[in-house]
């Protein structure tokens, strides 16, 4: 053995030399590839959806380190497609890990190297539970993060999956701060996803528990508020099929909706009178044109006009309106397209500074909408590439609650933040604001601790568990109150919650099959 080390040692000195001699370089060495960094983003023209998108390509673009790829999905599909539709959730997960596409061939980057394997999958819709779990445990050598999509950790022995979670309630008492000194009337409208169990289906508990953080906000500041929901028991934003975007929808301008286009069950439009099923057909409607990715026609009337028209004739003392949905219509539909003379003062949903400015102006560009949360994931993304290129992200926790400032990654915005307050709010309220908010929104103080909060929350309230430091388990911050008939209850305090439910057996020609009670 000792003389063939010997005998191919001298062997490469030969060829060096010979190489040396003749003056001629010697050949490269194969410089490694960066690995692959695989975002897996559902198609869906939602301010949530282009924001997380925004945030996945600012950092894309700011590292060189990883080669990213990003694979679409359809959100809407059941079961597998074929091409040319996008694939469903579980193919897409499969495209990353095989580094191929939706034909099966391998995918190239811009140097022309294969992709290959994904060493990381990075997921920002949180609708895809089971897709990524079965490939998370189908591939315990690949990282996944994914946002707000829980899982035990105990599903995953080799912790390889990570669900991470913005801290977005305390944006949302923010914004109760907000409201509650903008309103006049002291009525305040929420419109949410879902307001408890519908149709087997437990509430999403962030969206309980950013409801109740807006109301200990607005009581904070205006013990008097009262604060109304309203639900539609979905995510979808328009009536199926599809979820897809409502006519009108333009990609560069997708706040514009057709003044025409509300709930009532005829509706005078361009083309002429609209009803029922016309809404769909592309030579009654000239909104009904086909998506250029999905194929599937953008139409479908909105879900949410429905709820906004219900709550506003239920409450018309209601003067500021707040939109957990995440959807850009809401906004729109309040303060252009439902005929109010007097729409109430608009506080939207969520948001990111790496929106593209038409984005951003479409949220922030009226003066009627108060303001936004402002998420910004950089920070959580660079540290999360870091870890993973050190070897430590395997050792992270199956959850991870983000901190609003995480130290040597964030710069200014971190976590959640407050979006520009709006020119309607006078100095006093600004700094009164300011004042009310700035701990929580640095981090320094929890609303979900306290008094106020034991109170409202709490085992005379709706019922989830505090420690003995005053603060709410934070747990069922996220997951809810194991074993409860509703694991996510909303305060007694809310004056009242209305409630929107689609009708299956509502004929669609003369029929909108949502219905609201009470």
């Amino acid at each position: 053995m000792a003389n063939r080390q010997c005998r191919d040692g001298m062997g490469l000195a030969a060829v060096v030399a010979a190489f040396w001699l003749i003056g001629a370089p010697l050949p490269a060495q194969a410089v490694p590839l960066a690995p692959v960094w695989c975002n897996v983003a559902g198609r869906a023209q939602s301010n949530f959806a282009r924001m997380n998108l925004s945030e996945q390509q600012a950092f894309a673009a700011s590292r060189s380190d990883f080669r990213f790829r990003l694979v679409q999905y359809d959100t809407q599909a059941t079961g597998p497609t074929v091409p040319p539709s996008l694939p469903n959730a579980a193919q897409a997960y499969q495209q990353c890990i095989d580094g191929v596409d939706s034909l099966g061939q391998p995918v190239l980057d811009a140097t022309g190297a294969a992709y290959g394997a994904a060493k990381l999958l990075f997921e920002a819709t949180s609708s895809t539970r089971a897709a990524w779990v079965a490939a998370a445990l189908a591939h315990p050598e690949i990282q996944f993060l994914v946002y707000r999509s829980p899982a035990p950790a105990t599903l995953f022995p080799q912790n390889n999956a990570h669900w991470y979670l913005p801290q977005e309630y305390r944006g949302w008492y923010a914004k109760g701060v907000v409201a509650g000194l903008a309103t006049r009337s002291n009525t305040v409208g929420l419109l949410m996803n879902f307001d408890g169990p519908a149709a087997g289906q437990a509430a999403p508990v962030q969206d309980a528990t950013n409801a109740n953080a807006f109301l200990l906000g607005a009581r904070s500041v205006n013990p008097d508020v009262q604060v109304v929901t309203v639900a539609n028991q979905t995510f979808a934003a328009t009536v199926q099929p599809p979820n897809n975007p409502w006519p009108g929808f333009s990609s560069s301008t997708p706040w514009v909706i057709p003044t025409y286009l509300n709930c009532r069950a005829t509706e005078q439009t361009p083309a002429g009178l609209l009803t029922g099923r016309d809404i769909f057909d592309p030579a009654k409607n000239p909104d009904a044109t086909a998506d250029p990715v999905t194929g599937r026609l953008r139409n479908g009337p909105p879900i949410d006009c429905l709820a906004i028209d219900r709550l506003m004739a239920a409450y018309p003392a209601i003067d500021v309106l707040a939109g957990i949905r995440a959807s850009f219509l809401p906004q729109v539909y309040t303060l252009t397209a439902s005929g109010n003379p007097n729409p109430p003062l608009f506080i939207e949903s969520a948001m990111s500074n790496t929106m593209a400015a038409g984005d951003i102006d479409g949220f922030l560009g009226d003066p009627r909408v108060l303001t936004a949360s402002v998420f910004d994931f950089q920070a959580f993304l660079h540290q999360s590439a870091d870890r993973f290129l050190g070897g430590q992200l395997a050792t992270d926790p199956v959850q991870q609650v983000l901190p609003q400032r995480i130290p040597g990654y964030s710069h200014g915005v971190s976590g959640i933040e407050m979006a520009r307050l709006s020119d309607r709010l006078d100095a006093v309220q600004r700094a009164l604001i300011n004042a009310n908010t700035v701990t929580v929104l640095l981090g320094v103080h929890d609303p979900l601790c306290g008094a106020q909060a034991m109170q409202y929350l709490g085992a005379g309230g709706a019922g989830y568990t505090f420690d003995a430091g005053g603060c709410m388990d934070p747990n069922e911050r996220y997951t809810g109150i194991a074993g409860a008939a509703n694991a996510a209850p909303l305060a007694p305090q809310f004056t009242a919650h209305l409630r929107c439910i689609p009708v299956p057996a509502a004929d669609p020609v003369t029929q909108y099959p949502w219905r609201c009670a009470p």
